[in-house]
């Protein structure tokens, strides 16, 4: 076949000019050389980070009206027989008076800043930046609080050290207890911090756990872990536990991402959630903040503290590896 070099030669020219102009001449277009295809992006965000805090979710909520917030606390004498010899002479016996328990409040913020360019720009699955990142600070916030709401310790604090509110943990002092490193949870171990808190006077019902204890605990040989049954729908719901102890009958095992674990270090609080309630001095809001920048500043304010009336109803141990 006869090549016509005027043809060739036209053809070289056209696809020179029309790369000199940003087009290409082709015979079939195809996806990899059309530039006006559109991006292909889903409108919405997935975001599947923990939001749970069954601390605070069971937990009363009250109000506090300055830093240092107290209650008072008193105890009877202990069980002892009152017989009195028939008619003899009245005389005054040991008495105590009411102690005075404290906490502080924990002042806590979130805050975040986007530009005006930023917000005025279409984004997939966001419409505004800015509305958009003040949800995510609150989830923060919320998760922040449940956290030091479980393992803070006291901080007095002052103009240059941030002050700290008493935790769960911390505050649970009476039946406290490490056990020795290598320790398995067993079932005896676990009945017996039901014991502990029977003999003060507490009646908890519900276990903060982590996911390695919680696999122990629904694991122990005996008949006295029980799934909860949903009536409405005959299913067995196995997100919750209820075990039935030997002191204060049946009590909830709650999985809590925040208690303390890793080997050796797991932690199990057993917890009358009855005495036990948050105390928002501010409560979770938005802060006043001015404008410094070409842009728009947010910012999320609480602060709170947890109000423990009668810590010697729960017990905690530290240490077990499993």
């Amino acid at each position: 076949m006869r090549i016509s070099w005027l043809k060739v030669l036209h053809d070289v020219m056209l696809m020179a000019m029309s790369r000199l102009h940003g087009f290409m001449f082709v015979t079939t277009i195809t996806t990899y050389d059309d530039g006006n295809l559109l991006e292909d992006v889903m409108l919405a965000v997935t975001n599947i980070s923990p939001k749970d805090r069954p601390v605070m979710e069971s937990i009363g909520r009250k109000k506090a009206i300055q830093i240092l917030h107290q209650w008072p606390h008193d105890t009877l004498a202990a069980r002892s027989s009152p017989a009195t010899l028939e008619n003899s002479a009245i005389a005054g016996q040991a008495v105590n008076a009411p102690s005075r328990i404290t906490n502080l409040t924990e002042y806590m913020t979130k805050a975040w800043s986007v530009s005006n360019s930023e917000i005025a720009s279409k984004g997939a699955g966001v419409d505004d930046q800015f509305v958009y990142q003040r949800n995510k600070k609150m989830q923060e916030l919320i998760n922040g609080i449940e956290y030091d709401l479980i393992n803070s310790t006291l901080v007095t604090g002052s103009t240059a050290v941030t002050r700290k509110l008493k935790g769960l943990l911390a505050a649970i002092t009476t039946n406290s207890s490490t056990v020795a490193t290598g320790t398995t949870l067993t079932e005896a171990a676990f009945n017996s911090l039901f014991e502990v808190c029977w003999i003060a006077g507490g009646n908890p019902r519900t276990v903060f756990v982590n996911s390695t204890l919680k696999k122990a605990i629904t694991s122990f040989a005996g008949v006295s872990i029980q799934k909860q049954i949903a009536a409405e729908k005959k299913t067995m719901v196995e997100a919750v536990d209820f075990y039935v102890n030997d002191f204060t009958g049946t009590a909830e095992i709650v999985l809590s991402r925040d208690i303390p674990s890793g080997t050796n270090n797991n932690a199990i609080a057993v917890v009358d959630l009855a005495y036990y309630s948050t105390a928002y001095l501010i409560p979770i809001r938005d802060a006043e903040v001015g404008q410094t920048t070409f842009g728009k500043l947010g910012a999320l304010e609480a602060e709170c503290t947890l109000e423990y009336r009668a810590q010697e109803s729960s017990a905690v141990t530290y240490g077990y590896n499993g």
